[in-house]
């Protein structure tokens, strides 16, 4: 075979290649990936049930802080209450309550920061925790803070 044919067949083999590639990139853009999952923003920040692990993983990405507390009976108030107590000084949101129903009492917390499992599931016990594992110290915790420095408290 001559060197200019050569040439030619490798340019055309070149121009088909990147032409095939386009048409998948845009029908690819057109149509979405089979793998795309789409978010769901909750609805509230205390939620009953698992929540969907794409949109934990998403709002764990933007910051939040996930508690999820299992219990056998029922869910005691302080439970409902926590987002809005352990919201940032400036009053934002930043856990996410999920209650679920379960053999055993517990409480798992994760978030940026990683994964704290609270077993015995006090008021004092979850808060302290939270205190801990929060992004942001939220008020609440820097009171508690204060009240536990001796030589601070008046």
């Amino acid at each position: 075979m001559r060197r200019e044919t050569k040439k030619r067949l490798m340019v055309l083999a070149i121009v088909i290649t990147f032409t095939f590639s386009s048409i998948a990139f845009i029908v690819t853009g057109i149509t979405g990936s089979a793998t795309q999952q789409e978010f769901k923003p909750l609805a509230s920040p205390v939620v009953d049930g698992e929540v969907d692990p794409y949109t934990e993983s998403v709002y764990i990405q933007k910051g939040y802080t996930f508690l999820k507390f299992y219990y056998t009976d029922s869910v005691p108030q302080y439970i409902n209450d926590l987002p809005s107590a352990m919201a940032t000084t400036n009053g934002e949101t930043q856990l996410i309550v999920v209650r679920m129903q379960s053999t055993e009492n517990f409480a798992a917390i994760s978030n940026l920061n990683g994964a704290v499992e609270v077993r015995n599931t006090t008021h004092g016990n979850i808060v302290d925790a939270l205190c801990k594992s929060l992004m942001a110290t939220p008020v609440e915790c820097t009171f508690i803070n204060f009240q536990n420095q001796p030589d601070l408290a008046v």
